[in-house]
């Protein structure tokens, strides 16, 4: 078959795609598997088309198999160790990965290290993530490799290194959420209080909604004795769907704080509904009660 005959048909199972017509775009790529021209790119297109019907072991197979045929193809290769990461696939990720040098796909240290993270092998995946950043100094992963390595030596409980990683990471973009949610978390073990409470504030500019960010500033509001505060970004918890029993008895403290004893009571109910053995809860409701009842007995 002529190469402009190919070309026509790769070109007619595109159209097929786009129409919505698979079944008709999987024949063409499927019969082009035996090309030397077309096999990569219908291999590619089969694997996406097969991932989009989540037939992700198919899927696999497909960019495999041109791989064991094509083993220098070292882009498509970190295409599919991206892949394999994103379906939680990490071991064959790193197997992948392992068959790539660093001098051949610069983002190889990077996406082992991400394969070691999530595999929980945090030493491993340090050591890849302090190799990426070390040999790379300008590429679109170096702000994920920062942030991943403050993750991962947090999870080492690694407090200093940590920081000196989320630091990095802020130097090169300060916009995410997700960054000022770590600062946040590293600035409390560290009890800096100040620089916590800044982060979050950077956090809530960037989601003023953010379930995570709220409940921590508000328990960071209430450890600097700002009940007000405190009781601003808890009270936004309570329409959620997720309401926790924590967040009850807090608010609860805070209206006892603030004399407010038929409220913190409340508050204290509800959490129990959610938690029975909520001891903090229960002991405070007592407080309450007592409280209440001699008020009672005054009036």
């Amino acid at each position: 078959m002529e190469e402009q005959e190919l070309e026509y048909k790769f070109n007619k199972a595109l159209e097929y795609e786009h129409e919505g017509k698979l079944l008709h775009a999987v024949q063409i790529y499927t019969s082009l598997l035996k090309t030397d021209s077309f096999k990569r790119d219908s291999s590619i297109q089969l694997h996406k088309i097969y991932e989009n019907w989540g037939n992700i072991g198919h899927s696999s197979s497909l960019l495999r198999n041109y791989l064991d045929e094509n083993s220098g193809d070292f882009e498509l290769r970190k295409y599919y160790s991206l892949f394999l990461i994103k379906h939680h696939h990490y071991e064959e990720a790193v197997e992948q990965l392992s068959r790539i040098s660093s001098s051949e796909i610069a983002e190889v240290k990077f996406l082992a290290g991400l394969a070691r993270f999530f595999m929980k092998d945090y030493e491993s995946a340090v050591i890849n993530f302090t190799e990426f950043i070390g040999q790379n100094n300008s590429t679109e992963y170096l702000y994920d490799a920062y942030l991943y390595l403050a993750k991962t030596q947090l999870e080492l409980n690694n407090i200093d290194k940590a920081l000196e990683a989320a630091k990095g990471a802020d130097k090169i973009s300060s916009g995410s959420e997700e960054l000022q949610l770590i600062l946040t978390k590293i600035y409390l073990l560290k009890g800096m209080n100040f620089h916590a409470f800044d982060s979050v504030s950077r956090g809530l500019r960037i989601n003023n909604e953010s379930r995570q960010m709220n409940e921590l500033a508000g328990r960071i509001s209430f450890d600097m004795g700002e009940y007000d505060k405190a009781e601003n970004h808890l009270r936004k918890l309570l329409n959620n769907n997720e309401q926790s029993d924590e967040v009850f008895t807090l608010l609860g403290i805070i209206y006892i704080k603030k004399n407010d004893f038929a409220k913190a009571e409340e508050m204290f109910n509800k959490a129990l509904e959610i938690n029975p053995e909520n001891i903090p809860a229960i002991e405070n409701k007592r407080i309450c009660a007592e409280y209440l009842e001699k008020q009672n007995i005054v009036q």
